[in-house]
């Protein structure tokens, strides 16, 4: 039984297993997954963006485990962003993204069903929006959102607003695991929101 509104999700010991080997190829360290798929073309982010942001993850923690993520047709630029960041580029099953994202330290993503995943595990999250999508928000998911100036583009969030909604987990995720989806940024610029 699920009593919360967070989606319910099951990962198999053998996917959990099969998740923990392709984390663990990179050695230890904290686990950064990043998604650059979206079917929707009002939530895709430009690649130089994504990657801009997997150098920084890079920077501010130089052992984490990165994994870009993102759908057969996206996989060259999956690629791109994770050598930005000197991590790996996977197309996973679905199945394998589910076992991958509960496993996850943190996930930075557009608005899609990996935000949901996260939701589903309460993994600490980064997600991207829409300006008036805010409905669509993941629950109950420790983490920020992002939230762009337009109903139809991505295009005014920047790499700045992106990289201190991660400072503020990494930092977070430091100082006092888990909290709360949303929290409120100090001094927050107009592209991050509390939940």
């Amino acid at each position: 039984k699920n009593p919360s509104k967070r989606p319910l999700l099951v990962v198999s010991a053998g996917e959990r297993a099969a998740a923990r080997r392709l984390w663990d190829a990179d050695g230890p360290g904290m686990s950064v997954l990043v998604n650059v798929s979206t079917n929707g073309a009002e939530r895709r982010w430009a690649p130089v963006r994504f990657a801009a942001v997997a150098a920084h993850i890079r920077r501010r923690r130089p052992n984490a485990r990165l994994i870009v993520v993102g759908l057969d047709r996206d996989r060259r630029i999956a690629e791109y962003i994770a050598a930005a960041g000197n991590g790996r580029a996977i197309v996973p099953t679905l199945r394998e993204l589910i076992a991958l994202v509960k496993r996850a330290d943190m996930i930075v993503s557009p608005d899609t069903a990996v935000c949901h995943m996260a939701s589903a595990f309460r993994r600490p999250l980064v997600s991207l929006h829409n300006l008036g999508k805010e409905h669509w928000q993941p629950y109950d998911t420790p983490g920020f959102r992002v939230i762009g100036q337009s109903e139809d583009s991505f295009d005014g969030i920047t790499e700045r607003d992106v990289t201190r909604a991660i400072d503020q987990v990494f930092n977070e995720l430091v100082l006092r695991p888990p909290f709360p989806y949303g929290a409120p940024l100090i001094g927050a610029s107009p592209g991050l929101a509390a939940g």
